[in-house]
């Protein structure tokens, strides 16, 4: 006699090869509980206006992702923003050379075409060519008329950062060029703050400090050395030192990359994923593109935070 165990479980039917329902994800279920507690609780009681905004948020579609590269004079921010989207002078970059405005890198638009870059300002905006912009963003080159812009955006036909936008902050050291550009921080925008150092000595106090202040900021913060082709025997030690220091003053693992924003545009006879592993840009790319991975749950996030002031 067969068990009765066994009978119940041979009595069903074989499911093996029946289609199943997709599984939703904690996102996915977050905005559907948005929807839900919109249509049934907060439109009867003519609180649509926070399931509108609510639903708007949690459209990750919606999303910006920012880079915004920060750090002291003469870090190299300028060039790493240019091998981050891997354009060779898209903001203007030099040894003398000093941004006094923050530089956006990012897509086309309606207005902005690919070469093209708008200086922006409160008084509105002007569309000038990509050649002029250095005059306008240098400290010492930078030409003042009835117009003085505030920031500058660089349209560009491609990107190797794909969609994201890149920003060069001022170079003029400081915490406050930080806030500044991480003023203009949306609330449909996830940021990635890249804190540019480079391979002439470990970390300093001052730098020590700014870095405490990106982090306590915004979590999403990531070191990057710079210059490693011009300290070719001693940047690896750099970057542990680094690595140690942070470790024992601000109790975190950051991540510390070495870079050279120089290989990408030397004219090595290789490949670009060979560029990109000896270069560590690649490593620096990969590391941006998963804090936007996990910065996904963002927008639905903030969309539930609504939901609930909308319930109270």
């Amino acid at each position: 006699r067969v068990p009765e165990r066994l009978c119940s479980v041979s009595d069903q039917p074989d499911q093996s090869d029946q289609p199943q329902a997709p599984t939703r994800g904690p996102r996915e279920e977050a905005a559907l509980w948005i929807e839900r507690v919109s249509e049934k609780i907060l439109n009867p009681y003519g609180r649509e206006k926070y399931g509108e905004h609510a639903k708007a948020l949690a459209t990750a579609e919606n999303q910006v992702n920012t880079v915004i590269l920060v750090g002291e004079v003469g870090r190299g921010k300028s060039s790493l923003a240019n091998a981050l989207v891997g354009r060779q002078g898209v903001s203007p970059a030099g040894v003398d050379f000093t941004t006094v405005i923050p530089v956006a890198l990012t897509t086309p638009t309606d207005d902005l075409a690919p070469g093209q870059a708008a200086l922006m300002s409160a008084d509105g905006g002007v569309v000038v060519k990509l050649e002029e912009l250095a005059q306008r963003v240098d400290r010492a080159a930078q030409r003042f008329d009835d117009f003085v812009p505030t920031r500058a955006h660089v349209a560009l036909e491609s990107s190797m950062m794909g969609d994201a936008v890149v920003i060069d902050a001022p170079g003029v050291g400081g915490i406050s060029s930080m806030n500044t550009a991480l003023h203009a921080d949306s609330e449909r925008q996830a940021s990635v703050v890249v804190v540019v150092t480079d391979a002439s000595s470990p970390l300093t106090k001052p730098e020590m400090d700014f870095l405490a202040h990106a982090h306590a900021v915004n979590g999403n913060v990531v070191v990057a050395v710079t210059k490693t082709d011009k300290h070719t025997t001693r940047w690896r030690e750099i970057v542990e030192e680094d690595k140690a220091l942070i470790a024992t003053h601000l109790g975190e693992e950051i991540p510390v990359i070495g870079v050279s924003s120089l290989l990408p545009f030397v004219g090595l006879q290789t490949t670009d994923s060979v560029i990109d592993e000896i270069s560590g840009l690649g490593e620096l790319r990969t590391e941006i593109n998963e804090r936007f991975t996990r910065a996904q749950s963002i927008p639905v996030t903030k969309g539930l935070k609504v939901i609930l002031e909308g319930l109270e």
